[in-house]
């Protein structure tokens, strides 16, 4: 009688304490995810970057852009627009961890825009100073 009362309780203890441990398995997995989910979702946030505000540029208004001949501010819309073009399809700022490739599509839109208005005979003051804030902030980055 007294034999197999120890194994039972040998028995137990085995049990319990690979219960434990299973349960301490299970614990560090949920744990790990829910790292594994916080983490990809600040990745994700831009908005913990300091002058991004989801499309709008913070300091447009403080661009000088607007002060030159509008021949050159045609000339430098062009040339920002063809820089975020090169920037969207280059692999260093694709694969970056920077909001570099966000930029250059902000920046190319807004180049865009500003030369649509030139093709019509209209110099639109907030999409030329987008695209010359956004080509900042974009070239900031690399």
């Amino acid at each position: 009688m007294r034999i197999s009362r120890l194994r039972i309780v040998s028995e137990i203890d085995v049990e319990s304490s690979v219960g434990g441990i299973g349960m301490n398995l299970f614990k560090l997995c949920i744990f790990l995810t829910a790292q594994c989910v916080a983490a990809s979702a600040m990745a994700a946030d831009l908005s913990t970057f300091q002058h991004y505000g989801g499309g709008q540029c913070l300091s447009s208004s403080h661009s000088n852009i607007m002060s030159l001949p509008e021949e050159e501010i045609v000339r430098v819309v062009e040339e920002y627009y063809d820089l975020a073009s090169m920037e969207l399809e280059s692999s260093t700022v694709i694969y970056s961890r920077s909001p570099a490739f966000e930029w250059a599509g902000e920046a190319k839109i807004a180049c865009e825009t500003a030369l649509g208005y030139f093709d019509g005979n209209h110099a639109d003051t907030q999409s030329i100073q987008k695209c010359d804030c956004f080509t900042r902030r974009m070239t900031s980055y690399r």
